[in-house]
């Protein structure tokens, strides 16, 4: 994603030079340079907000130096402007990335780009669908959900916007199948983020345990000391990276026939396999 080819390929091109300087400002303070050789008015249309960013530095150059989460967002962004699409090339069907559409939209909706938060919201339900049917997660998966809950997990912010709800009902969906369960990363995030763990409960239930095997088991009675989750998903026929947007919600075709017996345990016994 961090290939800067686009500005070679679409240098000058009629809107003026190209000898701008654009850096990143990351979490934390530091700064990234990602290029001197841009043209500002390739923000003007697209991205207005951009376009204001650029000012005089002490060698009289036109720079900007904007906040984002990542070099890779920045990069996003300006790709974008420059040729209409964020993806430095197709999506590969071989390995699906989460946290860079993630980062796109929470940059598009900094700079009010609705164009591109349309685009990368589209991008992002499409993976989750498509990650449903392969036999591991995506690498970043909890690199995303660290970054979702940071950035729209307010009450305001999921109902605005619907990133939570979607990786939500990935995580209860895939469960078993990627064996989250057992991935010690997994469990981390899941400890580190008390209202990550409070939703899988509730999504969980909210989905009416309509999964292939689906138990949530508070080890106390509160969900706040943790939780136990067993469900195996079945893949979506004929998703691809490239299908249209979608819910990634995995429904079946029967319904469960036994409910949850009480809030302290669960066994696979407790419920009908589909």
């Amino acid at each position: 994603m961090n290939n800067l080819t686009f500005l070679d390929e679409e240098l000058a091109n009629g809107y003026g030079a190209s000898d701008a300087t654009l850096k990143a400002v990351l979490p934390g303070g530091r700064v990234v340079h990602i290029s001197d050789n841009i043209s500002p008015f390739k923000f003007l249309d697209t991205c207005p907000l951009m376009y204001h960013a650029f000012e005089y530095n002490s060698q009289s150059r036109l720079q900007a130096s904007i906040e984002a989460s990542s070099e890779t967002a920045v990069i996003s962004l300006a790709r974008y402007c420059y040729t209409g699409s964020y993806l430095a090339g197709e999506l590969d069907g071989e390995s699906i990335l989460l946290l860079e559409h993630a980062e796109t939209y929470k940059i598009a909706e900094d700079f009010d780009v609705p164009e591109l938060q349309i685009m990368a919201h589209g991008n992002f339900s499409c993976q989750i669908e498509y990650a449903c049917c392969l036999p591991k997660p995506p690498k970043d998966l909890l690199d995303t959900v660290r970054f979702i809950y940071r950035h729209f997990a307010s009450d305001e912010a999921r109902r605005k916007h619907n990133l939570v709800d979607t990786l939500l009902n990935y995580c209860v969906a895939v469960y078993l199948y990627h064996k989250l369960g057992e991935s010690l990363d997994f469990l981390t995030a899941v400890h580190e983020i008390p209202s990550f763990r409070q939703d899988l409960c509730r999504t969980n239930i909210a989905r009416n345990f309509e999964d292939d095997y689906s138990s949530i088991a508070a080890d106390t009675a509160s969900e706040d000391e943790g939780f136990a989750m067993v469900h195996r998903s079945q893949a979506a026929a004929g998703a691809t990276p490239h299908s249209p947007m979608s819910s990634p919600e995995l429904v079946p075709t029967a319904s469960i026939a036994q409910t949850m017996v009480d809030e302290k345990a669960a066994s696979d016994d407790d419920w009908d396999m589909l």
